[in-house]
């Protein structure tokens, strides 16, 4: 027996491998000590017990870590690896250098415990997911990579005086921010995004200082200075589509909440372009709090932002609705709609609110919705002309079985629609194969005489909406 993870001899249910999970109690009598390229499915460390790396050895983990007892990172490596998504549990445990290279980025490592990196972090595949924990990089320890493909949602730490990115992001989002070197060698600080509405939160997007026409309703992140008195740049990333609108990022500032109003700490430099970059601080920061993007100009919209769109059946109706958080010059919205997805028809204008930092509910009752599914589309459209499309929508009417005669059918253009007494007071509508509207009238009686001789030949659908269903049929005109 001895302490080498490699030798076979020494384990009771054979060498760990990445489909063999390993235990290690407190009584064994040599502690495991990584001493090659090793790999394991799942490890379990008791109270008492010890794994340790040795010198530069890497062990490749693919399932989940409890630590009950003691993990030694010597100067070895750790690497988070396999299938599906895992968890790291127990008592906080320090990694000299880890990676993540989960087989599909969208899997989650999860903290239950906070891990410390000494020397580096490779971020490839998969997302920490702090849980309430965190990252914490001590002094000369690194990050290294970071994309949307791997990131830390949750809280980073960077302790010590070299400037630091920290890799944060949440929902998908890679979004960095950092800070230049700070001089207090014992300095720590915290990073953490929130890709959500700061206003939601309680910094009002409406308390501005006097150099800023805007900040941005779709991201913040909590920066805080825990240790040290050192003042530093802010450096933060911003994505067009993550940021709620850039057109020029030359306009764009950081803006940090400082207790009453959002500040403008100005603007040095930026890398990037309109779709994506970074913008730094004009000056050093001594203050922490939350932070945003803001603007100078009213060309970077940022808002409008769109909580929720939704289009809902309602007997043989459909409600269409949708909020925003904020609007910036929203002169109207226009709602279409399809009977196919592709080709769409006006059906309202909805006037906006102009700017408003309050939410805002907005509603409009299609009467009138085409046979089986329709699609809904939301434009807004700003007073100087420029606008937005939002996802599409669809709404299939559940139809209830009624029948309705219609004869003769084919007609050259005289056609009678026969209903029951329930269905009294139902809408006939006639719709061509391009989904339009081309003739409608309603009961007054079981039955409806429709003159449609003027209506080139063709293929046409009769479509009836009674109270409680609806139902369409094909109709012939020679």
């Amino acid at each position: 027996m001895s302490s080498e993870w490699s030798n076979v001899n020494n384990w009771s249910d054979g060498l760990p491998d990445r489909f063999r999970s390993a235990f290690i109690p407190a009584e064994a009598p040599n502690q495991p000590v990584v001493n090659t390229l090793s790999q394991v499915k799942g490890l379990t460390i008791a109270s008492g017990a010890t794994v340790a790396l040795g010198q530069s050895n890497t062990l490749q983990l693919y399932g989940d870590l409890v630590n009950n007892g003691a993990f030694d990172p010597g100067s070895g490596t750790i690497v988070l690896a396999g299938p599906g998504s895992r968890t790291l549990s127990g008592n906080d445990i320090f990694f000299y250098r880890a990676i993540t290279n989960l087989e599909n980025p969208s899997d989650s490592i999860i903290l239950h415990m906070s891990a410390v990196i000494n020397q580096e972090m490779l971020l490839l595949s998969g997302v920490i997911v702090t849980d309430g924990h965190e990252i914490a990089y001590r002094n000369g320890a690194e990050n290294r990579f970071g994309s949307e493909n791997s990131y830390v949602d949750g809280v980073v730490r960077k302790v010590g005086s070299e400037a630091f990115t920290f890799p944060v992001g949440r929902g998908g989002t890679y979004a960095p921010v950092s800070i230049s070197a700070p001089a207090d060698p014992s300095s720590q600080f915290t990073a953490e995004y929130i890709n959500e509405d700061p206003a939601e939160a309680g910094y009002d997007a409406g308390q501005l200082d006097e150099t800023l026409t805007n900040v941005g309703r779709c991201e913040y992140w909590m920066i805080n200075r825990e240790a040290g008195t050192s003042a530093v740049s802010v450096s933060l990333s911003y994505g067009n589509e993550q940021s709620c609108g850039v057109e020029d990022p030359t306009f764009l500032k950081v803006a940090r909440w400082n207790g009453g109003m959002w500040q403008d700490h100005g603007y040095l430099t930026h890398e990037g372009d309109a779709t994506a970059g970074t913008v730094t601080s004009g000056s050093e920061i001594a203050q922490f709090s939350p932070f945003t993007i803001g603007t100078g100009s009213g060309i970077n919209p940022l808002p409008i932002q769109l909580i929720d769109f939704a289009a809902k059946a309602e007997g043989g109706n459909v409600r269409l609705t949708w909020i925003t958080a904020s609007e910036i010059n929203n002169d109207f919205f226009t709602l279409e709609r399809s009977s196919d997805g592709v080709n769409f028809q006006r059906l309202a204008n909805v006037s906006g609110a102009g700017n408003s930092n309050t939410r805002l509910e907005y509603n409009y009752t299609d009467l009138s919705p085409y046979p089986g599914t329709s699609y809904y589309r939301l434009t807004q459209t700003d007073y100087d002309g420029q606008f937005e499309i939002f996802p599409i929508k669809s709404v299939t009417i559940q139809q209830e079985e009624f029948e309705f005669d219609l004869f003769p059918n084919p007609t050259d253009g005289a056609v009678t629609v026969r209903i029951s007494e329930a269905e009294s007071g139902a809408e006939v509508r006639v719709f061509n194969t391009a989904g339009h509207t081309v003739h409608s009238e309603r009961f007054n009686s079981v039955q409806l005489n429709l003159d449609l001789s003027y209506l080139p030949a063709g293929v046409y659908i009769v479509h009836l909406a009674a109270d409680h269903a609806v139902q369409s049929k094909k109709l012939v005109i020679r």
